[in-house]
């Protein structure tokens, strides 16, 4: 029997896996977000009141890009 194990996450593009690539990674991307050759979109959420209707976002289409809440 064989079993086959899975742990990227896409959306997130999370996987722990390859942590010790990190350095490699920044390496070669970095430039490229430099010179706009890749481009992404964060959006800000203040207040921990607020939180709630972030994560509201990730399912109903309101939210482009990575959603950072920030709270303090």
């Amino acid at each position: 029997m064989r079993a086959v194990v899975v742990s990227t996450a896409c959306d997130g593009c999370s996987d722990p896996d390859h942590l010790g690539s990190h350095p490699e990674f920044l390496a070669e991307v970095g430039p490229l977000v430099s010179q706009g050759k890749i481009k992404y979109s964060e959006e800000f959420v203040d207040g921990f009141e607020n939180i709630p209707d972030a994560f509201l976002r990730l399912f109903d289409g309101r939210n482009r890009g990575k959603l950072i809440a920030r709270v303090g």
